[in-house]
């Protein structure tokens, strides 16, 4: 809605776009990610509250890039000859969005959508690699081969793939500590794609 928005040339919403945009360059999303949450709140939260901040922070690094090509699509559609018509005979901007803009972008903005969830999912695969995943790790001590050793209680693709420094070192003996989440990943990133080009 803002990209739309945006592009039918309303300036506040595109400006936003454009700073989110400017400031996520500057600053890469994986950094900014693992900055956020690597901060101990973040770390020690529950599988259900860590999950909503993984959706709440990877929703602040991705949705301007998202909303800019939006705004692009929009402005391109706006600039078409039967959009004056329609000014022309007195319909609403709101009108003119619903009727002509949105059945235009909307193929284009479903495929940028799946896209995008498939740039989402490669960047917490990367931030997995750097030790950041949703739920929690804990030291267990107290189990049968009286080892400590840190693991992640909860069945997270992340929290598989976090161990994958430690993992690559005994791959042959461990192959599937590293092999199976690169492979879950690397399906679900494509058949993101996949969907999104479909």
């Amino acid at each position: 809605p803002l990209g739309m928005a945006a592009g039918m040339g309303v300036k506040l919403f595109s400006g936003i776009i454009k700073v989110f945009n400017t400031f996520f360059t500057a600053i890469p999303m994986l950094l900014f990610s693992f900055i956020v949450l690597n901060i101990d709140y973040f770390r020690m939260l529950e599988m259900d509250k860590s999950i909503i901040a993984f959706a709440v922070v990877l929703t602040i690094v991705g949705w301007a890039k998202l909303a800019g090509m939006i705004e692009d699509s929009t402005r391109l559609v706006m600039d078409e000859d039967f959009i004056e018509g329609e000014i022309a005979i007195g319909k609403t901007k709101l009108q003119i969005a619903y009727q002509n803009v949105l059945p235009h972008i909307l193929p284009t903005s479903v495929s940028l959508f799946f896209k995008e969830m498939g740039m989402a999912l490669f960047l917490i695969a990367q931030l997995a690699v750097l030790n950041v995943f949703v739920g929690v790790t804990r030291r267990i001590k107290d189990l049968a081969f009286k080892a400590a050793y840190e693991m992640a209680l909860e069945p997270e693709w992340g929290g598989s793939l976090s161990r994958i420094a430690i993992n690559i070192n005994k791959f042959e003996s461990t192959y599937w500590m590293s092999l199976y989440p690169i492979l879950v990943f690397s399906i679900a990133i494509i058949g993101m794609n996949l969907t999104g080009e479909g």
